[in-house]
């Protein structure tokens, strides 16, 4: 498995014209790095951007790799489900293969999984549904 460090961040992604990203380091006192603007994706009006690049350049790379175009290898996209964990203040996540881009979050199916393991659920009754 492979392991990127990267600089600890916080991000708020947002979909269309008027999106902002903006990313603060994590901890008291950080200051705000920016705040970029982003065009409308072709397809699905998704875009990742990195605010800061670091002094190794691994989020720049990063960055490419999540934007990267692979329409003229697939259609298929792979849907990210992330919720915070029966903790409050952990995040646990799901990935799944989606055969065909989507316009809306709306459009991806539900998903489950065993609330049990989390700590969100009794034993008895465990599945917990992940609505996009």
């Amino acid at each position: 498995m492979a392991q990127a460090v990267v600089p600890a961040m916080q991000c708020q992604v947002g979909v269309g014209a008027k999106a902002a990203v903006r990313a603060r380091p994590a901890g008291a006192g950080g200051r705000v790095w920016g705040v970029r603007r982003t065009a409308r994706a072709a397809a699905s009006g998704f875009k990742v951007m990195a605010v800061s690049t670091g002094t190794t350049g691994v989020v720049p790379r990063l960055e490419q790799l999540l934007n990267m175009d692979t329409k003229p290898y697939t259609d298929k996209i792979v849907a990210e489900y992330i919720w915070v964990g029966g903790s409050g203040i952990d995040l646990r996540s799901k990935s799944r293969t989606i055969s065909k881009p989507v316009e809306d979050p709306s459009e991806l199916p539900k998903w489950n999984y065993d609330g049990s393991s989390t700590g969100q659920a009794p034993g008895d009754d465990s599945e917990v549904i992940l609505y996009p």
